[in-house]
C-alpha cells in the first residue's frame, strides 16, 4: 500500500515508477526489495522533492502453529492496525523513511502474527488526516477507538471497511475531502487443521 507526496504530474510519475519497480525488482528478501525500490525511485527523483510512502506486506501461512506470519517493510505510511478476534486493537508502526527521499535510507523488518478471525487494516494518511468543519483532523487516537468499537459489531472485512468509510464521512460533517483515501481490510478465515491447508483471506 502506498501514497505519493503531493498531487499532480510529479506524484503521478512517482506512482508509475513505483508500480514499475514492484513488477521488475526480483528480490525475495522483503527489506532488500524495499531498499532496491528506494534506490530506483531516488534515481527517478534526483532533482525533485518527491517521495513515495510505501509499505510492503508479506503473508505466510504456518501450518504447525495454525497462524499467519506477517512481515512488513517500508516507510512513511500510517500504522497498520490488527483487530483481534477477541476485540483488542493493536497499532503496528512500520518504521522507515518514505522511498525516494535518500539513497542512504535503511529499512527494517516488522513481524507479527495473525490468528483465526483476526483482521489486518492498512491505509493511507487520507483517513486519519481527514478534516472536519472545524479544521480538526480525525487522528490516530480516534481512529483506533473506532476500530475497537467497530470490532464489536462488524464481523466481516467488508463490514469493517464500510464502517471506516462512514467514520471519515461522518467526521467531515460535509467538509470536502482534502486527500485521497486508500483502505485495505483483510480477515483470516478457514484455517484448516491439516498441514496441506491453504491460507484463505477475506478482503
Amino acid at each position: 500500500i502506498g501514497d505519493a507526496t503531493g498531487h499532480g504530474v510529479g506524484p503521478s510519475l512517482m506512482v508509475s515508477a513505483t508500480k514499475m519497480a514492484l513488477m521488475t525488482v526480483d528480490e525475495p528478501n522483503l527489506t532488500e526489495r524495499v531498499g532496491k525500490i528506494n534506490h530506483l525511485l531516488k534515481e527517478v527523483n534526483s532533482d525533485r522533492l518527491l517521495n513515495m510512502a510505501l509499505t510492503l506486506i508479506e503473508l505466510v501461512y504456518d501450518p504447525p502453529s495454525q497462524t499467519v506470519q506477517v512481515k512488513a517493510a517500508g516507510g512513511g505510511m500510517p500504522p497498520l492496525y490488527v483487530l483481534r478476534s477477541h476485540g483488542a486493537v493493536e497499532e503496528i508502526v512500520v518504521k522507515g523513511l518514505p522511498l525516494g527521499a535518500t539513497e542512504r535510507a535503511k529499512y527494517g523488518l516488522t513481524e507479527f502474527t495473525l490468528e483465526q478471525s483476526d483482521l489486518l487494516i492498512a491505509m493511507s494518511d487520507g483517513l486519519p488526516e481527514r478534516l472536519n468543519d472545524k479544521d480538526e483532523m480525525l487522528g490516530d487516537e480516534r481512529l483506533a477507538a473506532e476500530i475497537e468499537m467497530v470490532g464489536k459489531t462488524a464481523q466481516s472485512a467488508k463490514g469493517v471497511l464500510e464502517a471506516l468509510v462512514k467514520l471519515g464521512d461522518d467526521w467531515s460533517n460535509n467538509t470536502p475531502q482534502n486527500d485521497d483515501v486508500t483502505l485495505v481490510v483483510l480477515k483470516v478465515r478457514n484455517l484448516q487443521m491439516s498441514k496441506s491447508a491453504n491460507l484463505q483471506m477475506e478482503a
